[in-house]
């Protein structure tokens, strides 16, 4: 069979593209599906990812709640911990009860530290008494549930009596 290679001009192209209308239809066909199934891949290609880096975020935030329940769980559960700012002056009530129950004499107790101390605030505390009722009263140096932290204490013999000389923080939240 021979190819004739001597047309020249479209108008000669055109009655032997128009033979095989079926075979161009079937690849203008074949073009628009390649096409459509490229963009929708693609898409999902790209929702995919979103939907990966959604997963990612979602554990990471699931991660950061657990290890923040469990932190505040333990704090919470804690016999001693931070207390709101707004009851410094109920724990310092208790402090001054402790004293006062074990008839110790209070000469004096102000707050001391910087102002913008973080995590509390730290007093200071001087009062005299008999040796045994201040080891209890150190002893039972607590408050209900406070976090309070003894940062100094000083003991000195005056006239028969220990004058003592204490430090503390509480904590707060």
């Amino acid at each position: 069979m021979k190819f004739n290679h001597k047309l020249t001009g479209v108008t000669e192209y055109l009655p032997n593209l128009l033979e095989h209308r079926d075979v161009l239809i079937c690849f203008g066909a074949l073009i628009i599906l390649i096409f459509i199934t490229s963009f929708t891949t693609s898409h999902l290609i790209i929702a995919a990812n979103e939907q990966k880096q959604t997963e990612e975020q979602i554990a990471t935030m699931t991660s950061y709640l657990d290890q923040w329940r469990q932190k505040s769980e333990r704090i919470n559960s804690a016999t001693m911990r931070p207390v709101k700012t707004e009851q410094i002056d109920d724990v310092q009530m208790a402090v001054l009860l402790n004293v006062q129950s074990h008839q110790l004499n209070l000469a004096s107790m102000k707050e001391t530290g910087d102002k913008t101390e973080k995590n509390g605030k730290s007093y200071e505390m001087e009062f005299m008494g008999e040796y045994p009722k201040i080891i209890d009263c150190l002893e039972h140096f607590s408050t209900k549930d406070a976090l309070i932290s003894i940062k100094a204490l000083s003991m000195d013999m005056k006239d028969g009596k220990m004058d003592v000389r204490l430090t503390y923080k509480i904590y707060t939240k």
